[in-house]
């Protein structure tokens, strides 16, 4: 007897908390997904480099895409000015279902 490939279904949609925030680097407000919610696959993915996964699960969790582009056109040092102000970003919301 062949052995059938297991599958897991989400029982319901994930939902998200997002944070808003603000940079030196930019004027304005940013609103992100918290951080806690990035899945181990994306940090896997990330720590092989494929940053690509970021600005996708970004997309799919909700993020304005111009605020996406605005995080990816930064290089490494203004990236890391921004991923501190994202992780100490402030609760923007009660958590979102994801459509």
């Amino acid at each position: 007897m062949a052995n059938a490939k297991k599958k897991h279904a989400r029982k319901v949609a994930k939902k998200y908390e997002f944070v808003t925030f603000e940079t030196s680097i930019y004027e304005g407000e940013f609103t992100f997904p918290a951080q806690k919610h990035m899945p181990q696959k994306l940090m896997i993915a990330m720590g092989d480099g494929e940053l690509s996964k970021l600005r996708d699960w970004l997309i799919e969790a909700g993020t304005d895409e111009a605020d996406v582009e605005a995080f990816l056109d930064l290089d490494s040092e203004e990236a890391g000015t921004f991923i501190e102000a994202w992780g100490n970003g402030q609760l923007a919301n009660a958590p979102k279902s994801q459509d």
